[in-house]
């Protein structure tokens, strides 16, 4: 498409492009074929490889393309942007305003491909002579080189299927000779014989795809011979094809210069029949509207069934929007200069629509146009005048050239005189209108007391307290005035009961007006209300209540025909909690009974009291799942080969009872702990003992297990008193050790040590598991085992470290090939299995011992750290447990803490003072105060407070009694938001809003 802008253009062709890249060395294997040696036809067939890239392999284009580009990086703008844009794989088609562009650019684009990638341009052809003088005739096109280009006719070229006359500077086309079988396959094969990418032809071969379409409408197979009636009219059209052989289109656009034409236009014309849609656009320059170039053109077969004219004629402005698409992407030309035509008024009506709604076929393709368009771009056109009508009704191939679809539209149709606006056209037959719908709505005034008021009530026997207080003062007061006779004053329960229906019918009077109204007329209640299932009817004591179908079973009145109450209601959701506090807390289907048997029927009754329970605090503290994230990665030093023990995790375990000393009067005992190093990476132990769990005795054991396995780079242990102490005597801080400060100190002594948080044992798996194992094998053996001695168990701590060191790291192979098990015991003692060698033959020296002492040894490590790779290290790979992520804990979220020590309902609560993310940023680790001293220490997370509500708006809970404030929870955790259950109405109330208002916290769920 940008070929024809410009007056000059030039066709140029890389030679032997995929050629000019070689293959990847490894991957020559695949371009391995046979043929015989030297090309001799007698000799035997050897195999050959290819070492660049041949014609006919997949990727050869692709990767040829980016070479191209690749090597042309770093070069003139100009010559990369005539390499990227104007060239499709190995050939290139440009236009460019002058003679001496073009030579500038082609030599310029020769130049730079020679040097930075020894590729040769060449094939150059152009419909000026100036161009092709200044080039070798090596350069140039085959058809060109032996010319004279002063007096011979230029030929014509070939490029990308397109047939382009050099002389004339215009395209043509060379139909098909041969003549195909009147099957399905030979009328298809005739039909795409006509390479016509720009839509020159479009009306012709239209003609021959709506022929195939009423050829082969049944079932017929691709050679079975057609119909012979309908080979007159196929022949006919075939024949006719000749004629295209005369038809000739200018390649430029306009007259002129493209880049000189500062004012242009792209008219789009659009058009659809019964059995083809079409749509073609022109080139125009503002200053000579007379001329109109071609640009591009499309037409399809219209769908057989279901689809109107106007249906049609919307498709056809679908594909106008999509041409212009295509024409702004390559001609770099603004939407906002596109005009589009056609002569249906009924679609532009569809586009100036703004009041009503369409059907969703209508509607999508309406949407469409708009995404792309708008209304004011779009006019209208009599179908006479419009060239897309050639492409819905089909032309022959002898009146092509000098048609409207090639040449435009007749200029003389005056477009100002066309309205700004078009109307939909009878809106009110057109099936793809959306029918209007009208609301009618009926207000009906409620004089009541208004159930909007109750929402500032947390419980049901608050809402009730307060309206039998409300009565009972009311009562009061007419009898102060009623002139001396006064009422007898009710009972308690009596008041508080009226209250209660009364809050019940301003409740039922709100929620079901319009049933209320039906029952009172006597009319039926609406099927589409969400009562009328069950048979509502009305009471004489004021209730709407379920009428149903067990009128007559002996049970209470209230259970066979309870009071009707909505879901969706603040009263209804205070009665499901005040009856699940009565079953306390026992669940739904307790809950759903207690309502029921109160005389009440909620609708959607589960639904409310599952949310209720999901919303309950004390519920979620007692029921709610402990908090977890995805598992971790296994850190660096967990996976990293190296020198066994250099990263070592640290637990003690017992104590062990031992004899010290034997006296007359029996024998003297006294403790012995273990200390377990664990090697994190070859998992081998080594087991020291001591005689006190002090930082002393545990230094000491260090420096033992330091001065027999070497020094180590990291450490990591829970948060036991020895080892905090032994930190202290090193100057370590305790409190954080990894602190800024810590991991300087730590560094610059060539160590690190890693506390893992407290209250989270999982954190040291790695040398829990091996503790257990040692534990299990020491009770086996202590079984039996009576006056142990401190030599004795020392021995057996060395036996335990041997037999935990000699475990199998990775299942045990059957394979008799491979009898050597993976353990630790083979990287420490770098001793192989026992096997026999047979005797030995020769003599050899004390340096071939050596020699063959060391490569035994290395042999062994390098065996032990290749299987650690290929069959321990893939057993890592799988996450257990905690396989999914999880939503994180934030800053002061208000969380409890999981205490074993202590039931359930005792768990201290704990506001969350800092995250620590780890390095896939989940949040793992927190640092929490809690509720009973205020002190800081770091906890893992493990359950949130009740509630998604609670933890994401940061509240807290509090409870007081008489006398207490119910908010001092919020104040001792620094928390965003205090929620409270009722404040008194007095000073001490008062008193403590303002001074939580005071320090910043909210206050949410309190009454008055």
């Amino acid at each position: 498409m940008r070929f024809r802008r410009e007056p000059v253009a030039v066709l140029a062709d890389i030679q032997q492009m995929f050629f000019c890249f070689r293959v990847e060395p490894k991957h020559r294997n695949f371009l391995r074929f046979l043929w015989h040696e030297d090309s001799d036809l007698n000799k035997p067939l050897v195999q050959f490889r290819m070492c660049v890239h041949v014609f006919g392999n997949r990727p050869s284009p692709a990767v040829a393309t980016y070479g191209l580009r690749l090597c042309i990086q770093g070069a003139d703008p100009k010559v990369v942007e005539y390499i990227e844009k104007d060239f499709y794989v190995d050939d290139a088609l440009a236009s460019l305003p002058s003679a001496r562009s073009a030579i500038t650019l082609v030599k310029d684009a020769q130049e730079a491909l020679m040097h930075r990638g020894n590729i040769r341009l060449h094939k150059i052809a152009s419909n000026n002579h100036e161009v092709m003088a200044a080039f070798a005739n090596e350069d140039l096109a085959k058809d060109i080189k032996d010319l004279d280009l002063c007096k011979d006719s230029l030929p014509i070229q070939a490029s990308l299927g397109v047939k382009w006359d050099l002389g004339t500077d215009s395209f043509l086309f060379r139909s098909s000779q041969d003549k195909q079988p009147f099957t399905r396959r030979g009328v298809l094969s005739t039909i795409n014989s006509i390479y016509d990418p720009f839509g020159f032809m479009a009306p012709v071969v239209i003609k021959g795809k709506l022929l195939l379409r009423e050829l082969i409408h049944g079932t017929v197979d691709w050679d079975e011979p057609l119909p012979e009636e309908a080979f007159q009219e196929w022949d006919h059209w075939r024949s006719s094809l000749l004629d295209l052989n005369d038809v000739r289109i200018r390649r430029p656009y306009l007259p002129t210069s493209y880049s000189g034409c500062d004012q242009k236009e792209v008219h789009i014309y659009c058009d659809a029949s019964e059995k083809a849609i079409a749509a073609v656009a022109y080139l125009s320059d503002c200053t000579d509207p007379t001329h109109m170039g071609f640009i591009l053109g499309k037409a399809k077969v219209a769908p057989l069934k279901g689809h109107t004219v106007p249906r049609l004629e919307l498709c056809s402005a679908v594909l106008a929007v999509e041409i212009a698409d295509i024409i702004s992407q390559h001609l770099s030309i603004s939407l906002q200069d596109f005009r589009f035509h056609t002569d249906s008024k009924i679609v532009l009506g569809y586009i100036y629509n703004t009041s009503r709604r369409f059907h969703t076929y209508v509607a999508n393709r309406v949407a469409r146009i708009h995404a792309t368009t708008s209304p004011q771009q779009w006019r209208y056109i009599p179908t006479d005048r419009n060239p897309a009508d050639d492409g819905t009704r089909s032309l022959d191939a002898l009146a092509m050239q000098d048609s409207a679809w090639l040449h435009g539209p007749v200029p003389s149709f005056d477009l100002d005189k066309q309205p700004m606006s078009y109307e939909l056209q009878d809106p009110d037959s057109d099936k793809e209108i959306r029918a209007t719908s009208c609301l009618m709505t009926k207000t009906i005034p409620i004089h009541g007391l208004g159930t909007s008021r109750f929402k500032c009530f947390s419980c049901w026997n608050s809402v009730v307290n307060a309206i039998a207080q409300l009565k009972h003062f009311v009562r009061l007061w007419k009898d102060r005035h009623s002139n001396g006779t006064q009422q007898p004053i009710p009972s308690v329960v009596d008041i508080r009961q009226e209250a209660h229906d009364h809050v019940l019918k301003e409740v039922q009077k709100e929620a079901f007006s319009d049933e209320l109204y039906c029952l009172r007329t006597g009319k039926a209640v609406a099927k589409t209300s969400p009562i009328s299932s069950l048979d509502p009817y009305f009471e004489g004591d004021g209730f709407i209540r379920v009428g149903g179908r067990i009128a007559k079973s002996r049970i209470p009145f209230e259970s066979k025909h309870p009071v009707l109450l909505p879901g969706q209601n603040h009263i209804s959701e205070l009665l499901v909690t005040h009856y699940y506090n009565k079953v306390l807390h026992q669940g739904r289907h307790f809950t759903e009974g207690a309502v029921r048997s109160a005389g009440l029927w909620i609708t959607r009754c589960k639904r409310l009291i599952s949310n209720v329970i999901s919303a309950c605090v004390p519920c979620r503290k007692m029921r709610g799942r402990l908090a977890s994230q995805k598992m971790a990665d296994l850190p660096a030093d967990r996976l990293e080969p190296g020198q066994p023990f250099s990263n070592v995790g640290v637990d003690a375990f017992g104590p062990y009872q031992v004899m010290t000393r034997k006296t007359r009067g029996g024998s003297a005992n006294s403790k012995r702990w273990g200390i377990l190093f664990t090697c994190l990476v070859t998992r081998a132990i080594h087991i020291e003992l001591v005689d006190s769990m002090s930082s002393a005795a545990f230094i000491n054991a260090l420096r033992r297990f330091i001065a027999m396995r070497g020094t180590v780079k990291i450490f990591r242990s829970d948060r036991g008193t020895n080892f905090i102490g032994a930190l202290d005597d090193l100057g370590i801080d305790r409190i954080n050790v990894e602190d800024d400060s810590v991991q300087k100190f730590l560094i610059s002594s060539d160590a690190k040590w890693i506390f893992n948080p407290p209250h989270a044992a999982h954190y040291g798996g790695a040398w829990e598991r091996l503790i257990g194992v040692v534990k299990r094998i020491l009770n086996s053996v202590l079984s039996k085992q009576h006056n142990l001695t401190h030599d004795v168990l020392n021995t057996l701590m060395a036996e335990v470290s041997a037999i935990v060191n000699a475990r199998p790291l990775t299942p045990v192979s059957s394979d008799p090939d491979n009898p050597t098990i993976l353990s630790p015991s083979l990287l420490l003692t770098q001793k192989p299995p026992k096997y026999d060698i047979g005797d030995t033959i020769g003599s050899f020296s004390s340096k071939d011992v050596l020699k063959s002492e060391w490569k035994r040894v290395q042999g062994l490590a390098n065996t032990f750290w290749s299987r650690w790779k290929s069959e321990y290290l893939h057993n890592l790979q799988p996450r257990r447990k905690w396989q999914s992520d999880e939503p994180s804990i934030c800053e002061g979220d208000i969380v409890l803490l999981n205490d074993s020590s202590c039931a359930r309902n005792q768990w201290p609560m704990s506001i969350v003072l800092k995250t620590f993310p780890s390095e896939d940023n989940r949040i793992r680790k927190v640092l929490l105060r809690t509720v009973k001293d205020g002190k800081t220490s770091f906890f893992v997370p493990r359950l949130p407070t009740p509630g998604e509500t609670i933890i994401g708006s940061r509240f807290v809970s509090g409870y007081g009694g008489k006398g207490a404030n119910p908010c001092m929870a919020a104040a001792r955790l620094g928390a965003k938001t205090a929620l409270v259950s009722k404040v008194g109405d007095d000073n001490f109330g008062r008193d403590y809003l303002e001074n939580l208002k005071k320090n910043g916290i909210d206050i949410s769920w309190y009454m008055f």
